[in-house]
């Protein structure tokens, strides 16, 4: 339990650090209006979260075999990519309204990272649930460190609000990629449930 705790640990510790580390560099290369857009992206992001999955992902950690949690595990990236597909409609809608003058070119990314904020949230109650601390923490460095240095690299190269939207879209990738290949194998094992199991659960 120790053990787990302090991988846990270690892993926030270092993912924290990052970005602080990072401050100067950012802080130079994006203007405070940036910033603002970025903040609004994530609220806006944070607010989609509760409702991508229905926060059904935390029924993974009660499930009484391994077996129920990978079907319920499909459920909710079901759920993820058909509320994703929902949010696409609406960003579509509201850009279309503000007619050419739109400003809100980011909201085109809401739903891409909506779905991979959902497949984070299913993976990282699956991982908890087989206690693999230890992935859960590594996958939060690689995205942390992904993301700065990926706004990092844009930054310099196209500059705007924009290089922080990809930047942190680039984090939830490398995180999605590394989440799909844990949960490769029991998803294969297990397949898809059946539809009187998925109304069962």
């Amino acid at each position: 339990m120790l053990g787990s705790i302090t991988k846990l640990a270690s892993g926030r510790v270092i993912a924290t650090a990052i970005p602080f580390l990072a401050a100067p560099a950012l802080g130079r290369l994006y203007t405070p209006a940036d910033y603002t857009h970025l903040t609004l992206f994530l609220s806006i992001n944070a607010v989609i979260a509760v409702f991508v999955t229905f926060q059904m992902q935390h029924g993974l950690l009660l499930e009484a075999s391994d077996r129920s949690a990978v079907h319920l595990a499909w459920i909710c990236l079901a759920i993820a990519l058909a509320m994703s597909g929902l949010i696409a409609l609406a960003t579509g809608v509201v850009a279309l309204s503000r007619g050419p003058e739109n400003t809100w070119g980011w909201m085109f990314l809401l739903p891409v990272s909506a779905l991979l904020g959902g497949l984070m949230r299913v993976t990282n109650h699956y991982a908890t649930r087989r206690r693999a601390f230890g992935f859960i923490a590594r996958v939060l460095v690689v995205q942390v460190t992904t993301a700065a240095a990926v706004s990092i690299l844009l930054g310099y190269w196209i500059g705007g609000s924009l290089g922080l939207f990809l930047g942190f879209l680039a984090g939830q990738t490398v995180q999605a990629l590394q989440q799909i290949l844990y949960l490769r194998r029991p998803f294969a094992a297990t397949g898809p449930p059946s539809k009187p199991r998925a109304r069962a659960l």
